[in-house]
């Protein structure tokens, strides 16, 4: 698996951009982090390319981080380039 860790401000706008781009996505999981935070877990997958978005909030302060398989990375990777643009 490869990851990159992506500013959580862009988990939204990524979402919308996996969509753009024939990302199909497959399921999510949330609920509560840490006894004072909220986490989700996202799935996509084209072909046989696989992502997960991975996003958490506890006290305020937010992570994501985007794991996926190896064929998947420098499609991604451009994906994510774009939305910093």
């Amino acid at each position: 698996m490869r990851y990159i860790t992506l500013a959580p401000e862009l988990a939204e706008p990524f979402k919308t951009a996996l969509q753009n781009h024939g990302w199909q996505l497959k399921g999510q999981d949330a609920g509560q982090a840490h006894l004072v935070g909220w986490g989700y877990v996202m799935h996509w997958s084209k072909q046989e390319e696989r992502i997960h978005l991975h996003y958490k909030e506890v006290q305020g302060k937010a992570e994501a981080q985007l794991e996926m398989t190896p064929s998947a990375f420098n499609e991604i990777q451009a994906i994510v380039d774009q939305l910093h643009e």
